[in-house]
């Protein structure tokens, strides 16, 4: 009975400690190791694991951590393409954007408990890149010798998307053959120019201009009328003189 009751007390208190040490715990990507005190990744001599969390390039996340015991500060997320060697530390807490591993800085840090953060991943495929999450404190001084970050990181890959990698061509060539361009059919036959060809020789030649031929009659009328005039002023005269 003793001896369950200690073994219980032991569990207790290593959960206890395992809890007071982990001051931040990244939840997603899921977290290489637990340790989180020594540059760059929690541990010294930390090498990459078996869990691993694949990505498309490119591609925007949520990255979610949690802080069990506050700190006044910031977060810095920074990205490595080929392992955990490019990643810098911040000299001081105002220190920021050290040098392009740096993803996002100055990511504000409030009362203890969960955080997100939204991040668009670099567009380049990587088998063995690394997602590392900095606190940077302010009420650890002196500031530089590491005594004021606590440091977790995430294996991950970035795979190429299928619109990176494009797609094929169609050949639109010798798989349509030649195209013949379309006949269209009016529904008019071509007239018959043999033997019922109208014969332009014969008959009168038709008049080219009506206005002529009106004004021609209108003439020919009138000459008419005087001619009878001249006719009936003749035999007045004539009867006259008998």
């Amino acid at each position: 009975m003793k001896l369950t009751h200690l073994l219980g007390c032991v569990a207790l208190a290593s959960t206890a400690s395992s809890t007071a040490f982990a001051h931040i715990q990244l939840d997603f990507p899921p977290a290489r190791i637990s340790e989180q005190k020594t540059a760059p990744c929690g541990a010294a001599g930390s090498v990459r694991g078996d869990n691993v969390t694949t990505f498309e390039a490119g591609e925007t996340i949520t990255i979610r951590w949690r802080e069990t015991i506050n700190h006044p500060g910031h977060y810095r997320i920074s990205f490595d393409a080929d392992g955990d060697d490019d990643f810098v530390e911040p000299a001081s807490f105002t220190d920021f954007y050290t040098n392009e591993s740096v993803l996002y800085d100055d990511i504000q840090d409030g009362p203890a408990g969960e955080y997100t953060y939204e991040i668009t991943l670099p567009n380049v495929a990587c088998e063995r890149c690394t997602l590392q999450v900095v606190q940077v404190m302010t009420d650890k001084a002196p500031y530089g010798d590491g005594n004021d970050l606590y440091y977790q990181c995430a294996d991950i890959v970035l795979t190429q998307s299928a619109e990176d990698m494009g797609q094929p061509e169609q050949d639109m060539g010798s798989d349509m053959g030649e195209v013949e361009p379309p006949v269209v059919d009016m529904g008019v036959e071509p007239a018959d120019l043999g033997s019922d060809q109208v014969d332009q020789g014969e008959g009168p030649t038709p008049n080219q201009n009506p206005d002529i031929e009106a004004s021609g009659s209108a003439c020919s009328s009138v000459g008419s009328s005087w001619l009878s005039l001249v006719f009936i002023w003749v035999l007045v005269g004539l009867r006259r003189r008998r």
